[in-house]
């Protein structure tokens, strides 16, 4: 498999009072296109912070991200915002879906962003939807949804432009077991359909244990686990 994401010597810090507070610390980890990575560790130890530095909504101290060879540390403002919305796409814990919108305009918003006509990201938007089993539920508006309901709208919106790398942050976190489990088995065939990279962070040790790689994040670290451990 091709050499997707490589990170190197990541560092980031936060400021508390009078305490600086390492987050991430040397972190190093690649990532291959059509993987699945699970990462797993204690609330607070920095996996969202983790998803937020390769998606570029936040800023790191020093180190590399590097994005098909290329440091996306050393992008303009501009080049940040088409690399997000051409390469990443978003799945939080909370769906952030718009609540004004329904689901198919919520779905197709990063397509009109990113400068599509409306008509296509409007049929490519319906065409997901269908996927992932909400046709009948299109024309509902965020608060008619249930939570799992939401959450399928919200990985319509992180699929519509065909995206390289989802990053998932808690995606099932929210969720009853049982919707969990058929919320994760979406996401199976959705990536296998599609190959893009997926790292996932996840308390859930079981969803965990289905994805190719597991590491657990410590000490601002990344280290490797035999899924037989867990």
């Amino acid at each position: 498999m091709q050499l997707l994401l490589e990170i190197k010597e990541l560092c980031k810090s936060f400021q508390s009072g009078n305490v600086r507070i390492q987050v991430i610390d040397k972190l190093n980890v690649q990532v291959h296109e059509g993987e699945m990575i699970a990462i797993v560790g204690e609330s607070g130890v920095g996996k969202t912070t983790l998803l937020n530095l390769i998606g570029a909504l936040d800023s790191c101290d020093s180190g590399e991200i590097l994005f098909e060879g290329n440091n996306i540390l050393e992008l303009s403002r501009q080049e940040l915002a088409r690399y997000r919305n051409e390469n990443i796409g978003f799945v939080f814990q909370f769906h952030y879906l718009l609540p004004e919108f329904n689901a198919l305009e919520n779905a197709m918003l990063p397509a009109l962003i990113n400068g599509q006509i409306h008509a296509i990201a409007s049929e490519r938007a319906m065409m997901l939807l269908e996927e992932l089993q909400l046709k009948a539920r299109w024309h509902h508006k965020a608060g008619e949804l249930s939570g799992g309901e939401q959450q399928r709208v919200a990985v319509a919106r992180a699929l519509i432009n065909n995206p390289k790398i989802m990053l998932a942050d808690e995606p099932t976190g929210n969720l009853d077991e049982k919707t969990a489990g058929r919320m994760f088995e979406l996401f199976r065939t959705i990536h296998d359909k599609r190959n893009f990279a997926l790292i996932i962070a996840t308390h859930n040790i079981k969803l965990a244990k289905t994805c190719d790689r597991i590491y657990l994040m410590q000490e601002g670290k990344l280290q490797a686990c035999d899924k037989s451990t867990l």
